[in-house]
């Protein structure tokens, strides 16, 4: 093989290569989208506030997120299911187990949600029960409110039948409450919101002791117990002036099974950075957990949960380490093919260069012998060439790398025909002299 052709087949193979390393990075795993939706419910509660932060960050790594506002956690499950956003902001307790939940995927539960019932200071109760027959605000329909109050209402013997239960928004829960519109009204929100602490400061308002949050919390398994300790809202006034009990649903993060997970690692990083802190009513480290989830744990926040960022994340912007791992997960494979077909080439090329040899031991063997030929022997020889041009042509399969290999032995044939036919050509026209001179003696 000549070292032109050797270098045309290793640059040809490299070209081969890429292309076909650019295909697969296109098609085992597609670059993640930079534009998708969250929900968030209602536009004065701590899921927007919180989407917020998680939108600001994406737009420093290039990505576009649409915050989706809403009633809230029962919608934005059903908006899920339904396709129309990506991630969301769910209310644990409010899964419907009657609907078709195998899309739906969780990343965790990111913080805490306290359960407030806001009563008027005029009124004294020490259980649930004490406000039947009260106007209670439960939660607009599609809210997380509305099935976390009226498990607790019913757990108590409190129902539409013996009481009145409005179901309106927190907003208009927060305006009746105030202009003694309602007795009481259920909120679930973090304790950062402005309008619980605007609530907690107001002196015509008492927040209810769930002095048995133990036994609800075993009762409901979506619930947990906590504590709103003495002075949480204002030291100096010392509200709340005793430490009262609490019941609180988990926030969790869910998506749909078909979002990239390259986006659900970024959300987890985001999750991480947001969630993992101390807050009010929660220690250092207890968010974003795997624990009080509704829904499966999506694979990838498994992954991040226990591993965090890979070496490529921690060191490149999202979207070249996207590219990087993706560029991995190819070439992986691809090496250790190139690796034996760089070991197989040679011995394959050697088989190939054996073949031609021993074709070009006959081509040769004729050249050197045709000034010497009789005319039987000429076309005896061009017969050979006939058969052997024949067999090159017809009966010897080569992959087309070697292809050359075949051409040059072809055009080497043509040659060496070419200097037969010349030859008995010459010896035709010797014979026909011979002839001639005999006949005019």
């Amino acid at each position: 093989m000549t070292e032109s052709f050797s270098r045309w087949l290793r640059y040809g193979f490299l070209a081969f290569f890429l292309l076909i390393v650019t295909l697969l990075i296109l098609s085992v795993r597609p670059l993640p989208p930079t534009f998708f939706k969250i929900g968030t419910g209602g536009i004065e509660g701590a899921y927007y506030q919180y989407a917020l932060e998680y939108q600001a960050y994406m737009q420093s790594e290039g990505i576009s997120v649409e915050l989706v506002p809403g009633a809230g956690s029962v919608e934005t499950l059903d908006r899920l299911r339904k396709g129309e956003i990506d991630f969301g902001f769910v209310q644990g307790g409010t899964l419907d187990e009657t609907a078709d939940n195998s899309s739906l995927l969780t990343l965790g539960s990111v913080f805490y949600e306290p359960v407030w019932l806001v009563y008027r200071s005029d009124i004294e109760a020490q259980y649930l029960s004490d406000f039947q027959g009260m106007r209670i605000a439960i939660g607009g329909t599609g809210s997380g409110v509305q099935p976390v109050a009226l498990d607790l209402l019913a757990a108590n013997g409190i129902t539409e039948e013996n009481s009145t239960l409005l179901k309106v928004s927190a907003i208009a829960a927060v305006q009746q409450i105030t202009l003694d519109g309602v007795d009481a009204a259920f909120f679930i929100v973090s304790p950062r919101a402005t309008f619980i602490q605007d609530l907690m400061l107001d002196p015509g308002l008492k927040l209810f002791d769930f002095s048995r949050a133990p036994a609800y919390a075993g009762r409901f398994p979506y619930l947990s117990n906590v504590t709103v300790p003495q002075g949480l809202f204002d030291l100096q006034a010392n509200v709340p002036s005793t430490e009262l009990h609490l019941l609180a649903v988990t926030a969790q993060l869910v998506t749909r099974s078909d979002v990239h997970p390259n986006l659900v690692r970024l959300m987890m990083r985001e999750a991480i950075h947001i969630h993992h802190g101390a807050d009010w009513m929660q220690a250092a480290g207890t968010f974003p957990s795997a624990a009080f989830t509704d829904l499966p744990l999506h694979s990838e926040a498994r992954r991040y949960l226990r591993e965090g960022d890979n070496w490529f994340e921690s060191n490149f912007p999202f979207v070249l380490a996207t590219f990087i791992d993706r560029l991995i997960v190819v070439l992986l494979p691809l090496f250790s093919i190139y690796t034996i077909f760089r070991s197989i080439l040679p011995v394959y090329s050697l088989n190939v260069q054996l073949q031609t040899t021993r074709w070009y031991t006959t081509i040769s063997a004729i050249d050197r012998h045709i000034d010497t030929m009789t005319l039987e022997e000429t076309e005896h020889a061009e017969q050979q060439l006939d058969r052997l041009q024949h067999d090159v042509t017809h009966r010897i399969t080569l992959p087309f790398l070697f292809m050359g290999s075949v051409y040059t032995l072809k055009i080497h044939i043509r040659l060496v025909k070419t200097r037969l036919e010349d030859h008995r050509a010459a010896l035709l026209r010797q014979a026909q002299t011979s002839a001639t001179t005999e006949e005019s003696t």
